[in-house]
């Protein structure tokens, strides 16, 4: 299963939030080397990490977080907004029916690529099933242009909105994926998931006395 984590219940998920950030962190400055992400706690978190995010984790039985990614609904500013206009042709698509997904990570571990794969597409077909649930029609995205080949792999209604836009440590190009129920179908199609993936657990703010 894959959790959903607002600001709502964030309270019931501080250690594994931590955890997401530190993860964030080996990724995408350690490895990735996203300098001007980089900060003295080992944290790595940006301005779209706020009231607005959603995070959608993947949790092992030991409480351990083995992938997550980030939405925000376009309506509030976000990365393509604020960093990346440039990497659309036109304007920025965005509208209550828009959530941007950024920050997608998984496990690392190279003796497990099956296990590896199994939180990708949990995490991916979760993605859709939160968007269905809350009124989405388009999903915008920016990643690196190494990972088109991986996207196309899911079989999915989508479209690059842009041309590779060059940054500090890549390459990356902008797209749009339709949140349709047949997306949803194809993504569990190609990574042999047979049923919903989400969770939500308490959404009421902690008491004061929390």
């Amino acid at each position: 299963m894959i959790d959903c984590v607002t600001c709502f219940n964030a309270h019931l998920y501080k250690d594994q939030l931590e955890q997401m950030f530190r993860r964030r962190y080996d990724i995408f400055v350690k490895r990735r080397r996203w300098a001007k992400l980089a900060q003295s706690d080992g944290l790595e978190r940006d301005q779209f990490d706020n009231d607005a995010a959603i995070y959608l984790l993947s949790i092992n039985p030991a409480g351990v977080v083995d992938g997550g990614l980030r939405l925000i609904p376009t309506t509030e500013p976000h990365l393509l907004s604020e960093v990346f206009s440039h990497a659309v042709s036109g304007p920025v698509p965005r509208g209550p029916a828009i959530y941007e997904m950024t920050r997608y990570f998984t496990m690392t571990d190279r003796t497990q690529p099956h296990a590896s794969r199994r939180v990708a597409g949990e995490l991916l077909c979760s993605m859709l099933e939160y968007c269905l649930g809350h009124g989405g029609e388009w999903i915008t995205t920016l990643f690196d242009t190494f990972y088109v080949p991986r996207m196309r792999q899911n079989g999915w209604d989508q479209e690059l909105i842009g041309p590779p836009t060059r940054y500090d440590e890549g390459i990356a190009v902008a797209a749009k994926i339709a949140v349709t129920v047949e997306n949803l179908r194809a993504s569990r199609v190609v990574h042999k998931i047979s049923g919903p993936m989400l969770r939500v657990l308490e959404t009421q703010r902690p008491s004061k006395a929390a």
